[in-house]
């Protein structure tokens, strides 16, 4: 089941790098990204960048601390590698919804982004249900061994 959860992990990984090349390309050519007045504003590259370095920051802890735990002796490392694994996965559905809500917004077409909202809460509820479910997972791990 693991290697399954770390194949759609990989497949996330994938498609957040191919969001983030679509939202760098869709900002022209010396563009930059309007913040919240409009007034103050970040170039397209520091924020491919900035999101960039993120992501691979996140995704690789996240898998390293997992790799960790595939070698150690504790009862429940093959339950902690699934759910590191799919946690990844949950981020980097979070970091696509928010690029491409980004990309979205400061475009200069003409596009109602209010109906887009929404996704970004549910794969933000989706990160937090993931976080606050572990310690009930474990549980119903240590009540059934």
């Amino acid at each position: 089941m693991n290697k399954l959860i770390k194949a759609f992990w990989f497949f996330t990984l994938l498609a957040t790098l191919a969001t983030l090349l679509y939202t760098y390309a869709a900002i022209p050519i010396g563009g930059s990204l309007s913040l919240f007045d409009g007034q103050n504003t970040i170039s397209r590259e520091t924020v491919f960048n900035v999101s960039l370095a993120f992501i691979t920051i996140c995704n690789f802890s996240i898998y390293s601390i997992a790799r960790k735990f595939r070698k150690s002796e504790v009862p429940v490392a093959e339950f902690l590698v699934g759910w590191l694994m799919s946690f990844a996965t949950v981020l980097n559905f979070f970091f696509m919804s928010s690029l491409t809500f980004i990309q979205l917004v400061n475009s200069g077409e003409n596009f109602d982004f209010s109906n887009f909202g929404y996704y970004i809460y549910i794969t933000l509820g989706l990160v937090i249900g993931w976080v606050v479910a572990l310690p009930f997972f474990i549980l119903n791990l240590k009540n059934k061994a």
